[in-house]
């Protein structure tokens, strides 16, 4: 999770360092346009939205997927995190007190191989059952939020944006 959050910061850190330089590209190609022929028109036009199209996506779609990803994962996910975490705790407090009572035991009794096989070692698998799920649920909750997620919401912002970009008419059928 540590290592997708930093390649977004990066990409946006990239994208706000280059800030509207993105567009320039575009910019130009539309002039070329102003300026060339009916022949080369056409072409420059194209080049000049999928540059546009390019040039926003860079500079927007980080931020937008990660404004996204917030909002599903608030909606979606969150609930379920935190009855997952609530259970790890409750656990881990359970486990902390079963080995305090312990403590207060003397050592030959601690160590007796009877009772470690016995009740204590039943208690402590219990307890360890119990949190299983728990640790599932957290483990696709990190896989979800920090991987499917934000790659998933990539991609389909790329798509859009192509779609929308691409130059092609509606009335024109694509061959």
């Amino acid at each position: 999770s540590t290592t997708a959050l930093g390649v977004q910061r990066l990409g946006m850190e990239i994208a706000q360092s280059l800030g509207f330089w993105l567009f320039v590209p575009a910019l130009v190609a539309l002039g070329l346009a102003s300026l060339c022929g009916t022949s080369g028109r056409a072409s420059l036009i194209t080049w000049s939205r999928r540059l546009f199209g390019l040039a926003l996506f860079a500079r927007l779609a980080l931020p937008a997927a990660g404004w996204i990803d917030s909002l599903v994962a608030d909606r979606f996910l969150e609930p379920g995190y935190q009855k997952a975490a609530a259970a790890v705790a409750a656990t881990t407090e359970s486990i902390e007190r079963t080995e305090a009572a312990d403590a207060n035991r003397p050592w030959w009794e601690r160590y007796n191989p009877v009772d470690a096989i016995g009740d204590r070692a039943e208690k402590l698998y219990g307890q360890l059952a119990a949190v299983g799920e728990s640790i599932v649920n957290l483990a696709i909750y990190f896989t979800v939020s920090t991987i499917l997620l934000p790659l998933g919401t990539l991609w389909l912002l790329s798509r859009l944006t192509a779609a929308f970009f691409s130059g092609r008419s509606a009335a024109t059928p694509s061959p």
